[in-house]
């Protein structure tokens, strides 16, 4: 979104996802620590992926999609 310049023309993200079994089959959870803990603050982001080009790095307190997306909307607050 950074490169191509679509983040600016952002009004609003919808961050969701989605949980599947190992039948292949979508489902629900509403139970705390069973969505996609890794996904949302776990994994390290790649520079290239990164809002500002600087990866996260390993053993940071938070990493992956959640800072990622307070770091997108830091830099277009608009």
């Amino acid at each position: 979104m950074e490169t191509t310049g679509q983040a600016d023309k952002l009004t609003h993200v919808n961050y969701a996802f989605a949980n599947v079994s190992s039948e292949g089959r979508c489902f629900e959870v509403n139970a705390p620590g069973l969505g996609d803990a890794w996904a949302d603050y776990q994994h390290t982001t790649a520079a290239a992926d990164a809002v500002y080009g600087v990866g996260d790095t390993w053993g940071q307190p938070l990493a992956g999609n959640f800072p990622q997306l307070k770091k997108l909307k830091a830099k277009h607050r608009g």
